[in-house]
């Protein structure tokens, strides 16, 4: 009874082949694919970003073709200064409105950010939280919904408020990862 909602697919397939991609996930009934990351290329002057943006606008634009959506998922490193401004406040301005924005609140945390205040600044582009929490301490490290320091309660309402159609759970540095989707889930 699994649907898929998403699909992360790294930037260098689409690059390779936007069609092949989008004939796949919608084999699957895959409504939406997300860019996972943005290449260290991409990312180190603003006009890099720029161009990155645009990239993406004309891959909406295939993707849509194919009745696929387009969004973009976010780390820390588009909150680090950038000639500045940042990495993610020129995605904000650059990307057409097609794009849609999966912020991740641990990443948004880890840059040191508020994610609610993120939810709010980006609102009319989210279609999809990461949510995983930051566990104490002066190392990074993800941890379960409701298990860590990040107030999951105010950035699921600031996700209702912003109309989030998703939160997704996700734990990359676990041993046990289906237990700890259940207890974020339960969360």
């Amino acid at each position: 009874g699994l649907r898929a909602v998403a699909a992360h697919e790294r930037i260098e397939g689409l690059r390779r082949d936007a069609s092949a991609v989008a004939a796949r996930l919608r084999a699957l009934g895959c409504p939406r694919v997300l860019v996972p990351a943005m290449p260290e290329e991409d990312r180190r002057t603003v006009a890099d970003v720029r161009r990155f943006a645009a990239e993406l606008g004309v891959l909406a634009r295939i993707l849509g073709d194919h009745g696929l959506r387009l969004g973009h998922h976010n780390h820390d490193y588009e909150f680090a200064p950038l000639e500045g401004t940042t990495a993610w406040q020129v995605l904000l301005d650059e990307l057409p409105p097609e794009v849609e924005l999966e912020l991740d609140v641990y990443w948004v945390a880890v840059a040191g950010r508020d994610p609610v205040a993120e939810i709010h600044a980006a609102a009319d582009r989210l279609r999809m939280l990461h949510v995983k929490d930051l566990a104490p301490g002066s190392e990074p490290r993800e941890v379960p919904a409701g298990a860590g320091t990040l107030d999951i309660p105010a950035i699921v309402e600031a996700g209702r408020t912003a109309g989030v159609d998703w939160y997704v759970t996700e734990q990359v540095e676990s041993a046990n990862p289906l237990r700890d989707i259940a207890s974020a889930a339960r969360y």
